[in-house]
């Protein structure tokens, strides 16, 4: 399997994009399934007590659509949460 072109982008136009296509609504209301992406939780420096942790966002049928960085605290609340790159058909926007 090959990997998708990727793009990188800035963090505005990615943010644009998150907005545009209601990415942080879906995660929100569960139309979006959020999982750890695999990589090693590491504790916020910004948020003492909060872990920082990257998250894969997909469609039920597995499709992803984005990955996001957050600061949870230990309740799970979310702190903090900004994007990391978002995937457009088969062209990954990446931010710098």
């Amino acid at each position: 399997m090959t990997r998708k072109p990727t793009l990188r982008v800035s963090i505005d136009l990615l943010n644009i994009l998150f907005d545009e296509f209601e990415i942080w609504t879906m995660v929100r209301d569960g139309r979006l399934v959020s999982l750890p992406a695999g990589r090693k939780d590491a504790p916020s420096h910004n948020y003492p007590g909060s872990l920082s942790r990257i998250a894969k966002h997909s469609l039920p049928n597995g499709k992803h659509v984005a990955t996001s960085h957050r600061i949870e605290a230990t309740d799970g609340t979310i702190l903090h949460e900004d994007a990391k790159d978002f995937h457009l058909q088969e062209v990954c926007l990446w931010r710098l």
